[in-house]
């Protein structure tokens, strides 16, 4: 599992060690199907028995939604650890404005740049916070 990404628009990858021994091959490949049309890559890792999806938090975190209505072996297992792999990453789940927004309440006298430099949004975005949170 990597940890780097902290930006919304890098992908992150989730390690799935022993898939098809846990899920069977027929699960594994239905679950290739699945995940590409939520824009993830289900895929072995080299030529070992270890397998990992790649894909963007939020494409992920519908993937897994989807899980439920499939009708896999040990589905429980799968979801518990597609979710363990995407709790390092929820803050790129939660909408920049409320990333924003929190900051704001946390400490109202942030600034422009430390609003930048903490959510990595643009300094127009960081001003309409600003601007929205003096009016509430």
């Amino acid at each position: 599992m990597t940890l780097s990404p902290s930006q919304p628009n890098q992908p992150i990858t989730i390690a799935l060690p022993s898939l098809v021994h846990r899920i069977g091959g027929q699960s594994a490949r239905e679950l290739k199907v699945v995940a590409l049309q939520h824009h993830c890559v289900l895929a072995r890792v080299r030529r070992s028995r270890h397998w990992q999806l790649v894909g963007l938090a939020t494409h992920v975190d519908a993937f897994i939604e989807s899980i439920d209505t499939l009708s896999i072996e040990n589905k429980p297992y799968l979801i518990k650890k597609l979710r363990q792999g995407l709790a390092p990453y929820e803050d790129l789940l939660v909408p920049l404005e409320e990333k924003l927004r929190r900051l704001l309440q946390q400490n109202p006298a942030t600034s422009i740049s430390q609003l930048v430099a903490n959510t990595h949004c643009t300094e127009a975005q960081a001003r309409r916070a600003v601007l929205l949170f003096d009016d509430i």
